[in-house]
């Protein structure tokens, strides 16, 4: 492949000049898909209106609309010159760069087309003509322009992709004769477009609050508990239906018993309810993974497995494709509940995967070889393919906005308010295991029980890993961390434990924050320096060497350990313990020893309790 695809760049690079100067073959292959003879299909020649990028150069969620570049949406005036730069493009890229794919070239196209529309609007039918008051002109308008999506200025990002696409087609243009000018000479695309003015180290992709994401998660596993019953019921429909008597009534007008079914609320409630169970597993696997949506996507049959640890503790994981920044073939460590929807996905996608198998023969039977077929054939084995609105359509991978469809579909079934966006389970799975890792257990705990610090040995071991996950983790684990500090800091924070009088201390003095410009800059100084984990009931400086009291059975020893910081978040935690300890009080089997240790954590609790400004006669008084 790679030979013949270096021969075709060199008689394309031979051939092709510029339109103004020679007349371009105009059967000048331009891109082409390998058969599996070893033959080659011409997908695009120089001389089409219509160029297809191969399907291998994007990720399966693509649709094929967006795998096209339509010259004929253009300008006139514009379209050979931008043939000839979009050839260039496609064989070369950019000097000194790699050969660019996919996205990248269809993202180029996507956003030079304003451009080039804007010129033509004001009568400029060459690349030279291009002025930078032209050029400031565009600047504004975008600037000043309002998405139809989010009825707000298009953000920083999106200018970026369309001021990037301009001083993209004017390097491409000095290998030419029309040369145009440099857009804007004395900036650049990430000025102008605002980008300098953020902090790109922060992301700006919303965390789904608990407040969501635990409804949603909770209905999610709800619905696959009934997944067994529901699609043991439709595969007996589907029978039926698609029985000889069923076909013959169909035919006849009389098909009334196929279309019914007996199921609390009739065919459509059911329908409903399948579609939710497809929902629900796509819901739970993007939760428990923090794959991207592309990911997904790309899951393929049997995509999992199953490891057994020295302990006999049993871990699971997931492999997919990943498209972004060409990592390729990744794994991730899941949970079991994440193999669960993934095997009821499998079943749910039987029917589809034997039409498609039905659909790649009555092509190839057609055409032997048939484009379409081909590019069937890449699914065969995928996990989330659509339904085609016909039977002539093709039966293609779900794309990345109705995967996001069909999660907010899911949402409001069960009155769940929030616009859910692409990356947001990815940032929200991240934060989650960020939390678990400092021991703040919320509902989603044992989903993330293997996302510990311990952990992230295990999953860095395994070279297929995705790192940019892991990256992700350690960023939210760092936020976490300064998080917890700056709560100390802040004067009204009430403290307990045998080191919070050395933060009090710190906080009044007040000369070591004069030298940072915000509390956020010395908590994150501070956090780097030190060493913090959680034991559920305080916060821990000392590593595992020093710490007295890291197992489960003696957990108010922290109240009065050295090493141990207690803040206001931690009451309700020391409060339950209280609680416990007053009623471990009235038991009368418990023998002296026993008596002794209530005693003595009763003490500690209280100490702990009015240090966090807790009337503890009052607690008694609601105990008893």
């Amino acid at each position: 492949m790679l030979k013949r695809e270096a021969a075709i760049i060199g008689k394309q690079e031979h051939t092709i000049t510029l339109p103004n100067q020679t007349k371009v073959e105009p059967d000048l292959i331009v891109t082409e898909l390998q058969l599996p003879g070893g033959s080659f299909h011409v997908l695009s020649r120089y001389a089409d209106p219509v160029w297809r990028l191969p399907s291998t150069w994007f990720p399966d969620s693509t649709t094929d609309s967006k795998k096209q570049l339509r010259f004929t949406l253009l300008p006139v005036a514009f379209q050979e010159i931008t043939k000839y730069l979009m050839s260039r493009y496609i064989l070369k890229g950019l000097e000194g760069g790699v050969r660019p794919r996919g996205n990248t070239i269809a993202s180029l196209f996507k956003y030079i087309k304003p451009f080039l529309v804007y010129l033509s609007e004001h009568n400029i039918q060459r690349l030279a003509q291009v002025t930078p008051l032209l050029t400031a002109n565009y600047v504004n308008m975008w600037g000043q322009s309002i998405s139809p999506a989010t009825s707000m200025r298009l953000s920083p990002a999106d200018l970026n992709q369309r001021f990037r696409a301009v001083e993209t087609f004017y390097m491409l243009s000095q290998q030419g004769s029309d040369v145009m000018p440099h857009p804007w000479p004395d900036a650049s695309a990430h000025f102008l477009s605002g980008m300098h003015k953020e902090d790109i180290t922060k992301s700006k992709t919303k965390i789904i609050p608990d407040a969501v994401l635990a409804p949603l998660f909770t209905a999610a596993c709800q619905h696959i508990d009934q997944a067994e019953r529901l699609l043991n019921l439709r595969d007996k429909y589907e029978q039926r239906k698609n029985s000889v008597d069923s076909i013959a009534q169909y035919k006849q007008g009389t098909h009334k018993c196929a279309d019914t079914i007996d199921y609390p609320g009739g065919l459509k409630a059911f329908q409903a309810d399948i579609s939710a169970l497809h929902d629900a597993c796509v819901i739970i696997i993007l939760t428990t993974s923090g794959i991207r949506v592309h990911e997904l996507v790309n899951l393929r049959l049997g995509g999992y497995y199953t490891t057994v640890g020295e302990r006999g503790q049993h871990y699971y994981w997931m492999r997919s494709r990943s498209d972004k920044t060409h990592e390729g073939n990744t794994e991730w460590l899941v949970s079991e509940i994440t193999h669960r929807a993934l095997k009821v996905v499998e079943r749910f996608v039987e029917p589809l995967q034997q039409a498609l198998v039905n659909q790649i023969a009555t092509r190839e039977l057609e055409s032997p070889n048939c484009h379409e077929a081909l590019e069937s054939r890449r699914y065969q084995q995928s996990l989330f393919l659509g339904k085609p609105k016909t039977k002539k359509n093709p039966i293609r991978p779900l794309s990345d906005y109705t995967i996001l469809q069909y999660i907010n579909r899911f949402a409001r079934r069960n009155n769940i308010q929030w616009d859910f966006g692409s990356h947001q389970f990815r940032r929200s799975f991240a934060n989650y295991a960020a939390r678990s890792a400092y021991g703040d257990l919320r509902y989603l705990r044992d989903h993330f029980k293997h996302w510990s610090i311990d952990m992230t040995a295990i999953y860095m071991l395994n070279e297929q890993q995705d790192s940019e996950l892991y990256d992700e983790i350690m960023l939210a684990v760092k936020n976490e961390k300064i998080s917890i500090v700056e709560h100390w800091l802040e004067e009204d924070t009430l403290l307990a434990g045998g080191m919070a009088e050395q933060v009090r201390s710190f906080r009044s003095s007040q000369e070591d924050v004069r030298t940072y410009e915000t509390r956020v800059q010395l908590a994150e100084q501070i956090s780097e320096q030190v060493h913090l984990r959680a034991t559920t009931v305080a916060w821990c400086t000392a590593d595992d060497a020093g710490c007295s009291g890291r197992g489960l059975a003696d957990k108010t020893r922290c109240g009065d350990c050295h090493n141990a910081i207690i803040d206001d978040r931690k009451t309700a935690v020391w409060q339950g313990i209280y609680s416990q300890q007053l009623e471990l009080r009235e038991l009368d089997d418990i023998g002296e020893v026993g008596r002794l240790r209530v005693e003595r954590d009763i003490v500690r609790c209280e100490q702990v309790l009015k240090q966090l400004n807790v009337n503890v006669e009052n607690l008694c008084g609601i105990i008893e």
